[in-house]
């Protein structure tokens, strides 16, 4: 299968190594599906630090937002915006 990434270069994801990388923030534990760790530095920060890129962020927008809101997560990249926002909700 190929894809075109954000650079608009093919990825060709036969040839990509896939882990499902655990993640727990605060007791709640999800996965994300990753490829090519080691060639991405977000996917590297997270596989290694077993936590959400950009976490202190993160702790933040989840004390603004209430499960009445919207939340886009524009550009999104592999979901790690979306999957620690939805923990709050």
């Amino acid at each position: 299968m190929q894809l075109r990434g954000s650079s608009n270069k093919k990825m060709n994801l036969s040839n990509s190594k896939v882990e499902l990388v655990p993640i727990e923030v605060e007791g709640a534990p999800y996965q994300l599906c990753m490829s090519n760790i080691g060639e991405d530095y977000i996917l590297t920060n997270i596989a290694s630090s077993k936590e959400p890129y950009e976490h202190e962020m993160l702790i933040d927008m989840s004390m603004r937002l209430e499960s009445v809101d919207l939340f886009l997560d524009i550009g999104a990249n592999i979901g790690n915006h979306t999957s620690q926002s939805s923990l709050g909700v």
